[in-house]
């Protein structure tokens, strides 16, 4: 990981082959003010030499990209090498309207020219806390089918991609408008950008009544969301305990009333249920509910 310093003695920007540019306040270095996510490891980041404010980051195989250092979001992209981007630096002088930059890849020796438009700066993209409020909004119209997936369309050509609640407000507004086929068109592009399906997204599709087949294909891959639909079936369906032997019967529970898990009462006060190992293959949250239950005080 490398470390720059910029303008304030206090602030400063990293970057490492995690690709992320860490945004960092030297008075505050518990976490950093905020950070972005780019397309390949960071070699190496140049602030341009007019103010400041624009930072060029080749991404060594996800191409270079120009971070706007304003609203922490990425201005543009340049994919034009093929090869691993390793250097990429600002030219002291303008051509018409445009900045030049320079950029280089390693095995094939290959130094290009890239222009950036000053209309690129003149109007900005999104920043991702925009796009977010912006989507909320336009969930709430009719032409949520229409406007979210242009808006989305608006963040690639920013060189960003949709983030996980940007998906899920997607997901919600079709929820809300009854649209089910599109609903699960959402979640399949995001699952194909390679985000993250968040638990809200989970959440939001199970307060629908719908077949659960194809939810099951997000869900088996992640364990936290393979516990929350565990824990909508604990709440809403029947579950089988046992078959007598004696005469075939099948014994199953009712649906619990309430999830079996640890509840804070207050910060000094906690409901822990006993979980009872001796129930193979039944998770806590899905044990009787007159199993007991700790109360547990923490005292100074």
């Amino acid at each position: 990981m490398r470390l720059v310093r910029i303008g304030s003695e206090y602030q400063h920007r990293s970057h490492s082959y995690d690709e992320r540019v860490v945004f960092w306040d030297t008075r505050t270095m518990k976490r950093p003010m905020t950070d972005v996510k780019l397309p390949g490891g960071v070699w190496r980041i140049k602030h341009d030499p007019f103010n400041g404010s624009l930072i060029a980051c080749p991404c060594m195989y996800g191409g270079s990209v120009v971070l706007d250092g304003a609203t922490c979001s990425i201005l543009a992209t340049y994919d034009f090498h093929e090869n691993i981007n390793y250097g990429m630096d600002w030219c002291c002088e303008t051509w018409k309207d445009c900045y030049l930059l320079g950029v280089c890849s390693f095995y094939d020796n290959l130094l290009s020219l890239a222009t950036l438009k000053y209309e690129c700066l003149r109007y900005g993209v999104l920043d991702m806390s925009t796009c977010g409020a912006v989507a909320q909004g336009l969930a709430l119209t009719d032409r949520w089918r229409s406007e979210i997936p242009r808006l989305f369309k608006m963040i690639e050509q920013g060189g960003a991609q949709p983030s996980s609640s940007n998906w899920a407000t997607a997901v919600e507004a079709a929820w809300l408008h009854g649209d089910e086929k599109s609903a699960w068109e959402f979640m399949d592009a995001a699952a194909m950008s390679g985000r993250h399906l968040i638990p809200k997204i989970v959440q939001v599709v199970l307060e629908h009544p719908l077949t659960f087949k194809p939810l099951l294909r997000f869900l088996l891959p992640d364990v936290q969301l393979r516990r929350i639909f565990s824990k909508w079936q604990a709440l809403h369906q029947y579950h089988p305990l046992h078959v007598s032997e004696a005469d075939g019967r099948v014994f199953l529970r009712a649906p619990l009333k309430s999830v079996r898990e640890a509840q804070a009462l207050r910060p000094d006060l906690w409901h822990v249920p006993v979980v009872d190992h001796s129930q193979t293959n039944v998770e806590g949250h899905l044990q009787d509910e007159r199993a007991p239950w700790l109360c547990v005080k923490f005292e100074n």
